[in-house]
């Protein structure tokens, strides 16, 4: 990632002033590494800030919040649904056999072992809140706050990936999904190039274009 710049939280100003990049995403998480990645693959000169207000790479490591979560009959019902859908993308897709060649680790890590029974609700699920998601929902009825573009509401240039999209949370870990949100964002802002060595003098011309992409949970 020759052409990404990481800057300190007092550079952001300047930054800001001489506009000089593509692409700023705020957030330097998995989604947002992934829309950097997917862009300058699309364009080699695509000039990217990145910015993070903790550690590198890593969330700021002093929140501490308090907050609880209680679960109402369509979380119940969305959690059901993609348990269900988990297993028969294993069962039915990707087990060459079917459902009769697939066994499920039943106890903890060391002591345990292979049944071809599924995993009850007890053993698959945690009772806490795990990648938290759904604060700012994509969908092209009023109530959302993004719209399908990926765009902000109300904005012109900023605009939204990650787990903050869907409308609910579900269960199981939605990493690839996000990632898969990321690179499609990438693929809309950023044109894809013909030949790595376009010339100095168009990548130029993009810059003027300063676009913002958050990431948010």
């Amino acid at each position: 990632m020759d052409h990404v710049f990481f800057l300190s939280r007092t550079d952001w100003k300047k930054a800001r002033e001489e506009n000089q990049y593509d692409l700023v995403i705020v957030g330097t998480g998995f989604c947002g590494l992934a829309t950097a990645h997917r862009a300058l693959e699309r364009n080699p000169h695509c000039r990217i800030l990145m910015i993070e207000r903790g550690t590198f790479f890593l969330p700021e490591p002093t929140t501490n919040s308090l907050l609880q979560i209680v679960e109402n009959g369509n979380d119940a019902a969305t959690w059901q649904a993609m348990d269900v859908a988990t297993f028969r993308v294993l069962e039915e897709v990707l087990s060459p056999g079917g459902h009769e060649r697939v066994e499920y680790w039943h106890g903890d890590p060391d002591h345990g072992s292979w049944q071809k029974s599924q995993p009850t609700i007890e053993q698959r699920r945690v009772d806490a809140l795990v990648h938290e998601s759904s604060t700012l929902h994509i969908g092209a009825d009023q109530d959302a706050q993004v719209d399908l573009d990926y765009r902000l509401k109300g904005s012109q240039n900023v605009y939204i990936t990650g787990g903050g999209l869907w409308p609910q949370g579900g269960s199981w870990n939605p990493t690839l999904t996000m990632v898969a949100l990321a690179m499609d964002l990438a693929d809309q802002l950023v044109p894809l190039q013909s030949t790595a060595d376009e010339t100095a003098e168009e990548a130029a011309d993009q810059s003027d274009r300063h676009q913002e992409v958050v990431t948010p949970a």
